[in-house]
């Protein structure tokens, strides 16, 4: 289960109603007050007590020349051991043994003077003894309990800001649930005013934990809202439960009540805090098993892998996974110093400094490409360099044939002439019956790939194709983002535009599980469930960033950009079809769209990286691919290439 967050000590803003206005001094003499009271009242009635309330006037006298010594020393000793000063305070185990340790060694000491001085008549008599420390200890906490219930049922149910504590519901009364609740009922302030529970297993219906009810299942959610008044929801249960959540935020979405989930553990954030729930929640799924990682970890420890584009999105995802299955030696290869330098200071943190190199490289520089290759002799290839920007390409398609399509070659020869063990391409669905040059190239790409597998004796190449990515470089959804917090509108560029979609950890957990299982020549296509439809993802967004569509926040739909399809595909129909092992990773087998040979497809796109124009540039594609459809009236022709 995802630990639970860390308990949070109060700042002296946070430790109650009374001591926001008292000064220290106040606060201290209210204490010796206090104590006084209940040290003295403890002590008579010891006595009252021990004669069964009928206490003679020679025990009275002896009664009350011991009382104030007896007294002072306590209240001493609570003074040693700081609790005058913590009274206001929330009273826990340590403080209980705060008070209990001195109280105990005043009456040892006490007792051992009895002993010692039995004729005095200021040592009180055993039995005394006894039922005074008893009494102390049961005043005392009693107390000290008592303002504790009272501070978190009535006080402080404001946060820092001033703003009210809001009526939250704890889904789910695991660890981590009953973790928060006994932080959030301790400090009020923070904001959080647990009043119910929800939990799935059927008997813990009915019980109270922390004095909260466990009110029933998710059956109950909807009406335990309503009861209740509550304003939001705490999901606290592991990412496992991904259905459930997505359930959980459909309803309080209806309600239009608040979200919060508690994010996984890692070694930096060991302990989260709840946060809102974002698109990706609702959208990733599990990413592996234990059998996964077991493959993972064959394929990858004590191995040189090397990932190109290792900045970007996927590749830093891929870094990340990679390393956690220890390799000898990771190659961070990337193009862009500013990303370059962010994963590696990012890694460098995690504790990965003696196993990453990041170099500076274009897979385009046969010259960088030798001297990589022959200083590290990788075994592993993870190739996600690309130009992936649909309608910027459209207007400097060279630029994507360059990069994506002949940078792609001249890497995978490179592998081979080093004998790398395996190479894989990550490829897309717009490279499906293209529309986009973006798409074509990378649909290039895989052919050379493919082509590329029987002059490859040592390697196994193989691609990977999936749909869009979330939170990805270029990906629509950080533009939702910014423009809801500016107030909108959010711009769709079609009503009924669909794309698949996955997080980046479940892609790159997907890719890295496809490497385990290529012999060669293969694509294989991530599940990536159901196609969406943009414009209700966007109105998601809108409604878990605590707006309403249309209300708060305008939806403009602007008419597709260039190179861009309705509707994206995954599949060929030419492409058969195999199942793997694992069951979102299908594979198909290997075909050739093309009559030319390896030799004669790089050269035809060398030739065309001189063309200037870009209408020109795109029908010589298709003549290559004929299942490309160049875009030739819907990008500014005034742009050069």
């Amino acid at each position: 289960m995802t630990e639970s967050p860390s308990p949070v000590t109060p700042t002296p803003s946070t430790k109650g109603m009374f001591n926001q206005s008292l000064s220290p001094m106040v606060q201290a003499l209210i204490s010796v007050g206090v104590y006084s009271v209940l040290l003295g009242v403890a002590f008579f009635l010891a006595y009252a007590i021990r004669f069964d309330f009928a206490v003679t006037e020679e025990w009275a006298h002896l009664r009350n020349l011991q009382w104030g010594g007896v007294v002072l020393l306590q209240l001493f000793s609570l003074y040693l051991s700081g609790q005058l000063r913590g009274f206001f305070s929330y009273f826990r185990t340590p403080d209980l043994v705060a008070v209990t340790a001195p109280i105990i060694t005043v009456h040892l000491g006490l007792l051992a003077s009895y002993y010692l001085f039995k004729d005095s008549q200021f040592v009180p008599p055993r039995g005394i003894l006894l039922i005074n420390l008893l009494l102390v200890l049961a005043l005392i906490c009693s107390l000290r309990i008592g303002l504790r219930i009272t501070r978190e049922r009535w006080g402080g149910t404001h946060n820092l800001q001033g703003q009210s504590a809001r009526r939250t519901l704890i889904y789910g009364i695991g660890e981590t649930g009953a973790s928060l609740a006994a932080q959030w009922l301790s400090h009020p302030n923070l904001g959080y005013k647990p009043v119910v529970f929800i939990d799935d297993n059927p008997k813990n219906r009915g019980h109270y934990l922390h004095g909260l009810l466990v009110a029933g299942g998710f059956e109950n959610l909807r009406d335990t809202c309503k009861e209740y008044e509550i304003d939001q929801i705490v999901f606290t249960l592991p990412a496992t439960y991904h259905k459930r959540r997505r359930e959980v935020v459909e309803t309080a979405l209806e309600l239009d009540i608040r979200v919060l989930i508690i994010p996984p553990s890692n070694a930096a954030n060991p302990r989260p805090a709840p946060r809102p729930v974002e698109l990706s929640d609702l959208i990733g799924r599990p990413t592996g098993s234990p059998s996964d990682a077991q493959q993972a970890s064959k394929l990858l420890h004590n191995q040189v892998a090397m990932v190109t584009g290792a900045g970007g999105s996927i590749g830093s995802e891929l870094c990340r996974q990679i390393l956690f299955h220890q390799p000898a030696l990771l190659i961070l290869f990337e193009q862009s110093e500013t990303l370059l330098y962010l994963i590696e200071q990012e890694l460098k943190r995690s504790g990965y400094s003696g196993r990453i190199v990041p170099l500076l490289g274009s897979v385009t520089d046969k010259r960088r490409l030798e001297q990589v290759f022959d200083r590290f002799h990788p075994n592993l290839i993870f190739h996600a360099a690309a130009h992936k920007h649909v309608p910027m390409l459209e207007s400097q398609p060279t630029e994507a044939l360059f990069n994506n399509s002949l940078g792609t070659y001249l890497l995978a020869k490179t592998a081979v002439k080093y004998e790398v063990e395996r190479f894989v391409l990550i490829s897309t669905d717009k490279a499906i019956y293209p529309r986009s040059i973006m798409g074509a190239s990378k649909r290039l790409a895989e052919l050379i790939v493919q082509a590329m597998q029987p002059r490859a004796p040592k390697t196994k190449f193989m691609a990977v194709r999936f749909g869009n990515v979330l939170g990805s470089s270029g990906s629509v959804f950080p533009l939702f983002k910014k423009q809801i917090a500016e107030g909108g509108p959010v711009t769709i560029t079609h009503p009924d535009v669909t794309r698949w979609f996955m997080t980046i950890e479940e892609a790159s957990g997907l890719v890295i599980q496809s490497a385990t299982m290529g012999q060669g020549g293969e694509i294989f296509v991530l599940d990536m469930g159901q196609a969406m439809k943009i414009a209700d993802m966007a109105r998601t967004m809108i409604r878990l960033s605590g707006f309403q569509p249309e209300v708060d926040i305008t939806i403009q739909f602007v008419g597709l950009r260039p190179g861009e399809k309705m509707h994206e595909e995954l599949t060929h129909k030419e492409e058969h079809c195999e199942k793997t092992p694992h069951p979102r990773i299908e594979r198909y087998s290997a075909t050739q769209n093309t009559a030319f040979s390896l030799d004669e497809l790089v050269g035809k796109i060398e030739k065309l990286l001189v063309e200037t124009d870009p209408g020109r540039v795109k029908n010589a594609v298709h003549t290559i691919i004929p299942e490309y459809t160049p875009d030739n009236e819907n990008f500014p022709q005034n742009i050069p290439v």
